[in-house]
C-alpha cells in the first residue's frame, strides 16, 4: 500500500523529534553533575585570579547554578522517562514511514504521552525557580506545541492505508 501523504509529513517530523530528544534526553540527566563541574571550574579560575596567575575574571550570578534539592533526581527521572518516550516517537514514526500496521495507534499513544511529559516538564522548570531550569522552558513548550499538533494531523487524516494491512 502506497504511503499517505500525511505519514511523511509527520513521519519525518516525529523521527527528528525523536532522535534529537533522545540526545537532549540522554544530556538532561546529567545536567546538575555538569553545571556543578562548570561552577568548580569558574572558581578555580576565579581564586586563580586573585592570586594574580590569570587576568580577573568577572563575577557570575550564583542564582544561575543553583538548584532545588530535589532537582538532581527529578534531571535523571526527567533524561530516563524522556529517553524511552523519545526513542518511542522515533520508532513510531518509522513505522508510519514504512506503512506498517498500526503505526497510527502507537505514534498517537507515543506522541501523547510525550505531549504530557513536556507539560511535566513545564511545570518541573516553572518551580526549579532557577535561570537554568527556565531556559529549558522554550523546549517544552515547543514539545506541547508539535505533539498536538501530530496528534491532531494523525487524527483528521485517513488512516485506511495501515487498516488494510492488518489481518
Amino acid at each position: 500500500m502506497e504511503q499517505p501523504r500525511w505519514a511523511k509529513i509527520v513521519g519525518v517530523i516525529g523521527a527528528t523529534l525523536g532522535a534529537a530528544g533522545v540526545l537532549g534526553s540522554a544530556q538532561a540527566m546529567f545536567l546538575p553533575k555538569m553545571i556543578e563541574a562548570q561552577w568548580e571550574m569558574m572558581q578555580r579560575i576565579k581564586d586563580s585570579a586573585k592570586r594574580g596567575d590569570q587576568p580577573a575574571f568577572p563575577e557570575l550570578p550564583e542564582k544561575l547554578f543553583e538548584f532545588p534539592e530535589w532537582f538532581e533526581g527529578w534531571s535523571l527521572l526527567n533524561g530516563i522517562v524522556g529517553v524511552g518516550l523519545s526513542a518511542g516517537c522515533l520508532l513510531a514514526s518509522i513505522f508510519l514511514l514504512t506503512v506498517r500496521p498500526g503505526a497510527p495507534r502507537l505514534f498517537l499513544f507515543f506522541s501523547a504521552l510525550s505531549l504530557f511529559w513536556h507539560a511535566v516538564r513545564i511545570v518541573a522548570g516553572g518551580l526549579a525557580a532557577t535561570l537554568m531550569a527556565w531556559s529549558m522552558l522554550p523546549a517544552a513548550i515547543f514539545g506541547v506545541v508539535v505533539h498536538a499538533v501530530l496528534i491532531a494531523i494523525v487524527l483528521k487524516s485517513d488512516r485506511q492505508a495501515y487498516a488494510s494491512q492488518a489481518a
